[in-house]
């Protein structure tokens, strides 16, 4: 996350790699109608966070979590690091 990011809302989007997940991250980064800024940012629960996708997300400016939807240790600190809102 960057220094412009701290005012942000962080939003954990789990299955961010797949196609609905990529599509919610657009959407969430887009600007508002008016052209403002998106006040999202994202961060993204990844098996992977060297794999391709992931990686693409990166350069959108996503925060890259590892750790998978099923253990509960990993999400729950996923979640705790700031998020206010889980897709």
């Amino acid at each position: 996350m960057t220094p412009s990011d701290a005012n942000k809302k962080l939003i954990l989007v789990i299955g961010a790699t797949g196609a609905q997940g990529i599509a919610v991250i657009d959407a969430l980064l887009a600007p508002s109608a008016d052209g403002s800024p998106s006040p999202y940012s994202i961060r993204a629960l990844t098996r992977d966070p060297s794999h391709r996708r992931s990686q693409e997300l990166s350069e959108k400016g996503v925060d890259l979590f590892k750790g998978l939807l099923n253990t509960c240790t990993s999400l729950m600190y996923a979640l705790l690091l700031g998020c206010r809102i889980a897709q």
